[in-house]
């Protein structure tokens, strides 16, 4: 067996002469070779030790075609929010210098580390997604772009998370909000505005507009409705986020993301009077309800011996003292009150009623 004074790591080119490109030390048995921009073949020589190169033995050539692999510089998520249909709306912004290879988007419930691939594009992919199979009413999401280079190599994105609204109604009270923070790295929000319309029943929602803005780190708003009535059922909320985006790369942007729309059916309340003038002022006997369901409404009233004055299945009719084509006796009549509120109360007032002539 020899003793090796030196390897020699030679180029062997295409007219069979060896170049020399680096020598090694005899411990070693790898090498990495940095800076190769084209094809190129080599072989190694082992030099034996006291020959001052007369001596040597030469490897098979081994040639080598770079075929380079890139990664992009950056992926950036820029905005994700929920559309007017309910579904998140993805974009991001990347290195489209090189040729990309596979582009994942990756979606979990907020605040979970576990992430699964949602869909992915090829070579050229958008810059903009809108992920429809999501319960944007019942969870807040997180999204991330990954990239996946031909040698199965990752480069991933920032993440962004939706935003969750919640709320109830506080009988009388107002209504309560609450959301989760709106979250993009490398975004800064600004403040959350609160948006508000009337609402109607299932797919049928009013007009959003502003209502009133909180700070960066309140996450909740009460709606003092008062005497304000909706010219619906009750009232639907979103939650506006306003932030500031400043990128690595120099992008520097001003952008919103919004919740999911948040529908209150308000309670109904029901108020009674407790006399009425038939030929005076005050010449009608119907109850004040705030909220009325025409669709579960009844009322009827009774003298003292339980035969039926007037009665009626429509909030906005009242009595006006008639019975049988003349006004009845003055004296004190029952009442009874039944109506099912469009959040599902069962709401029933019984009380009497003066009728004064």
């Amino acid at each position: 067996a020899w003793d090796i004074s030196e390897y020699r790591l030679v180029e062997v080119t295409t007219n069979g002469l060896n170049q020399l490109v680096t020598t090694l030390d005899p411990v070693l048995l790898a090498y990495n070779l940095e800076g190769l921009t084209e094809a190129t073949c080599f072989a190694l020589e082992a030099v034996k030790d006291g020959s001052n190169g007369a001596t040597k033995s030469i490897s098979n050539v081994v040639c080598i075609d770079p075929d380079f692999v890139e990664s992009p510089d950056f992926i950036y998520m820029t905005n994700v929010t929920v559309n007017d249909a309910g579904a998140n709306e993805i974009e991001w912004t990347l290195d489209n210098s090189i040729t990309l290879n596979t582009l994942n988007i990756k979606r979990g419930i907020a605040d979970s580390s576990d992430l699964s691939t949602l869909t992915n594009f090829g070579a050229t992919p958008p810059f903009e997604y809108v992920d429809a199979a999501v319960q944007s009413n019942f969870n807040n999401y997180v999204y991330q772009i990954e990239h996946v280079d031909e040698c199965g190599q990752k480069a991933f994105s920032s993440i962004a998370k939706t935003i969750l609204l919640t709320g109830e109604d506080q009988f009388g009270n107002g209504n309560q909000l609450n959301w989760t923070p709106f979250y993009i790295t490398h975004g800064t929000v600004i403040g959350y505005t609160i948006l508000r319309a009337d609402y109607f029943g299932i797919d049928d929602i009013g007009s959003f507009t502003a209502l009133n803005n909180t700070l960066p780190n309140e996450l909740s708003y009460t709606d003092i409705i008062g005497d304000l009535g909706s010219n619906g059922i009750g009232f639907c909320y979103k939650i506006e986020a306003n932030y500031t985006l400043s990128l690595p790369n120099g992008i520097n942007e001003t952008n919103s993301s919004i919740s999911n729309a948040f529908c209150i059916s308000q309670a109904s309340q029901i108020h009674v009077p407790n006399a009425f003038v038939p030929q005076g002022h005050n010449n009608i006997f119907k109850p004040i309800i705030s909220y009325p369901n025409p669709d579960a409404y009844e009322m009827f009233i009774v003298n003292r011996w339980g035969e039926i004055m007037f009665t009626t299945t429509n909030p906005d009719e009242g009595w006006n003292g008639d019975y049988k084509s003349s006004i009845a006796a003055q004296g004190v009549y029952s009442y009874v009150i039944k109506m099912t509120s469009f959040s599902g109360y069962q709401l029933e007032r019984k009380g009497t009623v003066l009728l004064i002539r």
